[in-house]
């Protein structure tokens, strides 16, 4: 479990620290994380002191000496049942592929240096999951889900970090990019974090430690010379911007349309799994249960473009990471 991630988004930051008693992504370390897959796995043998600071943080809920998590835990097995009832219910071409292709051939070149990063953020990450969201009964709440296994489990979400102003680098779960552990790792190296930081309004950094080692890997960076013919790394990443955006504004519409003709099939899904739902996720709120359909419809999303050819073939870094055995969560 030491690839595990914790999807969270929230929609009102206030909100969600005041729901969790603290910044959640904070909040739940490698410990609390092991405690509550541990909980949802049935094992109750946990600290009186690790059992305090859940409940300090409204992460599990005692009833009946016995307790359960409020956080949802996608487990492997879930992940591939809700794949399955995703493409059996869905049309041929949910995830809008020819749309897609359309896009691709409008921005040409473009599309081939920021294809990756426009649907993972625009797409997926901006426009379908905000709509996704306005569409439950708790729009305004915020969302988590425990992943404990991304090797193992069919979802897909990606994380930004933001650099400077409104900038933000992405990365997401793909072979174009390499293993998201992989590229995890990089960004929160404590060198690669300071060397960031230090990034001006030309994208100009300082590098601390081995930082320009680890970032050549993700292709992160290039080098200008100043005025003494001296090497200056900056920032060399795919943008987005409002022309981009206005190019294809017919085809994000369409896009908007399709998935929300799917979100009624993908509700149905989301309430009969929810029905469905282990005794262990008892006390998890549908509002929050409903945001594993989104990854793994997103997941089946990614799939059907990647299999169609709409994206551009490269691999910046290689896999290191070794596949294992995670602990499986049965569904009932």
């Amino acid at each position: 479990m030491d690839n595990m991630r914790l999807f969270y988004r929230g929609i009102n930051a206030k909100m969600a620290v005041k729901k969790y008693n603290g910044f959640l992504p904070a909040v739940i370390d490698q410990q609390v994380a092991d405690s509550l897959c541990a909980i949802q796995a049935g094992n109750k043998n946990l600290s009186k002191a690790m059992i305090d600071k859940l409940k300090r943080h409204h992460l599990v809920i005692e009833k009946n000496s016995a307790l359960y998590s409020t956080i949802p835990m996608l487990s492997c097995d879930l992940s591939l049942a809700i794949e399955t009832a995703i493409k059996k219910r869905l049309d041929k071409d949910f995830a809008a592929s020819s749309t897609i292709a359309k896009m691709a051939e409008k921005l040409a070149d473009k599309w081939q240096v920021s294809s990756h990063v426009f649907v993972s953020q625009l797409v997926l990450g901006t426009m379908w999951f905000n709509m996704w969201l306005k569409l439950s009964d708790n729009k305004h709440n915020p969302v988590a889900v425990l992943i404990p296994d991304i090797d193992l489990n069919h979802v897909f979400y990606n994380e930004m970090y933001p650099i400077l102003g409104n900038n933000v680098i992405v990365y997401w779960q793909s072979t174009l990019l390499g293993h998201p552990d992989t590229i995890y790792d990089i960004l929160n190296d404590k060198y690669v974090t300071a060397s960031i930081q230090s990034i001006n309004e030309k994208f100009e950094f300082i590098p601390v430690g081995n930082a320009l080692v680890l970032l050549k890997q993700l292709n992160m960076y290039k080098n200008r010379s100043d005025e003494n013919k001296m090497p200056i790394p900056f920032i060399d990443l795919p943008k987005i911007d409002q022309a981009l955006v206005k190019a294809v504004k017919g085809e994000l519409q369409e896009v908007a349309r399709v998935f929300y003709t799917n979100q009624q099939v993908l509700s149905e899904i989301a309430a009969t799994f929810y029905n469905e739902r282990a005794a262990a996720q008892g006390e998890v709120s549908y509002h929050n249960f409903r945001q594993m359909i989104y990854l793994v419809f997103s997941y089946c999303v990614v799939e059907a473009w990647l299999g169609s050819g709409l994206f551009p073939e490269s691999v910046r870094i290689r896999d290191r990471k070794r596949k294992h055995n995670a602990p499986v969560w049965q569904i009932k």
